[in-house]
């Protein structure tokens, strides 16, 4: 199967590129729509929680500025 993926990857003139660059790509898209990083790490099969919050902190904290920044839209201004 590596070697098919391979071909697909030499064929789209992908470089740099292996199997684990799809898993880093889909739990940082699964992180980046919100879904709860104890999912993410089940779904990644990973050995534990604190290994997805080691690889997939940046994109947490970037969630992080945008749940405050909704606030903004939920709580009117006071002035």
């Amino acid at each position: 199967m590596y070697k098919k993926i391979r071909k697909y990857f030499k064929v789209a003139g992908l470089k740099d590129v292996s199997i684990h660059t799809f898993r880093r790509t889909f739990g940082s898209i699964l992180v980046q729509s919100g879904v709860d990083i104890f999912r993410v790490s089940k779904l990644c099969r990973h050995s534990s929680v604190l290994v997805t919050q080691k690889h997939y902190a940046e994109l947490l904290d970037d969630n992080l500025s945008d749940s405050v920044k909704m606030l903004d839209k939920v709580i009117p201004t006071l002035k």
